[in-house]
């Protein structure tokens, strides 16, 4: 009988670049992202993440809420930018959630989709990961699914499932930040094209 595995799923694009690395177990997704605070989003990202799951028999679990506790715990480092601490803070959030449903609905082992974006640091995501696992007694996968090609799956079967495909974490300040890279990068180009000219 093979183990059951809670994995914890941001989005369809990474969990079908994540889904065929963990093959081996009985695999449940679960869906909290309380980070998505725009609802337009959200509901964007759990429709496409629904399509998927129905179409590949995976299991889904989701909870909504803990909006406001993510805020209060992450908002006061809002400046710091991604890949600092205030992604750790979010990372441990949602990774704590999915322990504590794993615990409730008795299952075996937890992972998450996360470290399949090369944004973001599975080394951090595993040492978290790690900490719950001896707080809540459940095994944790450690795992960096992006080495093992899962972040050019999930370009590929973005376009061969027709995902929508966010460009920014799921923030309001990773939003803004992206926004304001965008603008940037066109006032930088705008700059290059007048030279040449």
């Amino acid at each position: 009988m093979r183990e059951s595995l809670l994995l914890h799923t941001c989005c369809a694009p990474c969990l079908s670049g994540v889904y065929p690395q963990v093959d081996g177990f009985s695999v449940s997704a679960f869906f909290y992202n309380p980070n998505i605070s725009i609802k337009k989003e959200y509901d964007l990202r759990l429709d496409e993440l629904c399509r998927y799951t129905q179409d590949e028999g995976i299991k889904l679990l989701t909870e909504s809420g803990g909006i406001e506790e993510w805020f209060e715990t992450v908002g006061p480092f809002h400046t710091f930018g991604e890949k600092s601490y205030r992604c750790e803070l979010c990372f441990r959030i949602r990774l704590e959630k999915t322990f504590q449903v794993a615990k409730k609905e008795n299952y075996n082992i937890v992972a998450s989709t996360l470290s399949v974006s090369p944004h973001k640091s599975a080394s951090l995501i595993n040492t978290i990961g790690n900490e719950l696992a001896s707080l809540y007694g459940i095994a944790y996968l450690p795992s960096n699914f992006k080495k093992s090609g899962g972040f050019q799956l999930s370009l590929e079967n973005s376009k061969k499932f027709g995902f929508y495909r966010q460009n920014y974490c799921g923030c309001i300040y990773s939003k803004k930040e992206n926004e304001l890279r965008i603008r940037q990068k066109a006032k930088a180009d705008n700059k290059a094209e007048s030279l040449k000219i």
